[in-house]
């Protein structure tokens, strides 16, 4: 049986960029993982400095007599990932997130050493020498905190939640495609329009607690709701774009027997229509799919399951990725007890 992959192949200490990222599309400000794209820049470029040994910045003259600042592979890479620091103020991504712990050490570093990004770009002026320091010495601060027990803690108690819960996903949507022959998926975004909800979730919560009373009141009797109709299971997360609007992304299993055409339409509609009162908004992400190179969107059989390399089994995957592991960049900040994201439980019988 072609199995799910387990989360540290995906996570692993590499660092590498897990597959979520190949089923967005990330060249929109307004795209909800533009910001922690930046942020993969971020702790690729922490991560990179963990086996370095010198300097990563110098002086050196260029053939005019002058002198620029020299960066090894590793310089460049904290270089790029200033100015991802820079982005990600511009849009006050960090009144909305919880950042990995590495990410947390270089932003803190960066606040700590005031450092900008032109500093790195600066040539033949008088301070280029101790502008050369200030940066290895902000260099040598991240390693340092690297280090610390402080940072083992928070990078423990960060990720385990994480873990556990690709882990519980996993599980949960193999238990669904191996007891039904044919499931059929789909992906819908909720939200409510700007003018309605406060755009800053992370100040003072009121815009969380309006859209997750919202989310509760459309799952609520969903077993028996006719907008639910073929329905046997389904995940959500709630979502921040870079322009920090809070929503929330579905991913919906139907018995194949049972959906129809206007599956979406009538969930999009209900929540438009009845819980929000003609005040929120859907997308049906198979309008929208140059945003989702790998939707993990359509029909997929039992079957599937039992092929190796399954397009459809291996797209669904990617959609898992994105349900729960946009967490190892990010979290979106909540009051205490909240919850990011959840599933529908035990597998229902069609309707």
């Amino acid at each position: 049986m072609n199995k799910f992959p387990d989360i540290f192949s995906i996570f692993g200490e590499s660092l590498k960029l897990p597959s979520y990222f190949e089923g967005r599309v990330l060249n929109s400000v307004d795209d909800s993982f533009y910001s922690v794209f930046g942020i993969y820049e971020i702790v690729k470029a922490v991560d990179g400095l963990i086996n370095c040994n010198g300097e990563q910045f110098s002086i050196e003259k260029s053939g005019r007599g002058g002198s620029y600042i020299n960066k090894t592979k590793e310089g460049e890479a904290i270089f790029s990932a200033v100015k991802a620091y820079e982005h990600m103020v511009e849009y006050d991504f960090f009144y909305v997130s919880k950042l990995n712990p590495k990410a947390y050490i270089f932003c803190n570093s960066i606040i700590e050493h005031k450092i900008r990004s032109d500093y790195f770009e600066i040539r033949s002026s008088e301070n280029l020498e101790k502008i050369v320091d200030l940066l290895n010495n902000f260099v040598n601060k991240i390693i340092l905190n690297l280090n610390s027990k402080e940072f083992m803690k928070r990078n423990r108690n960060y990720f385990r939640g994480v873990v556990k819960n690709y882990r519980e996903l996993d599980l949960f949507v193999k238990r669904i495609i191996e007891k039904k022959k044919k499931v059929f998926v789909s992906r819908i975004e909720f939200g409510y329009r700007e003018d309605v909800l406060c755009p800053r979730p992370g100040e003072d919560f009121s815009s969380y607690y309006k859209l997750k009373k919202s989310k509760e009141s459309f799952f609520k009797n969903w077993k028996v709701n006719s907008a639910f109709k073929g329905v046997i299971a389904y995940i959500w997360r709630f979502e921040c774009s870079s322009s920090r609007r809070l929503g929330w992304h579905a991913i919906f299993f139907h018995d194949y027997d049972f959906h129809h055409n206007d599956v979406v339409r009538l969930l999009g509609e209900y929540w438009t229509e009845k819980i929000t009162k003609g005040s929120g908004f859907y997308i049906d992400c198979h309008d929208v799919k140059g945003k989702y190179r790998k939707c993990g969107i359509g029909l997929i059989e039992n079957s599937d399951l039992e092929m190796a390399g399954n397009k459809k089994c291996d797209e669904l995957r990617k959609a898992i990725d994105f349900m729960a592991g946009v967490d190892y960049y990010a979290k979106l900040s909540l009051p205490k007890k909240g919850r990011r994201l959840g599933h529908s439980g035990r597998l229902i019988a069609s309707k």
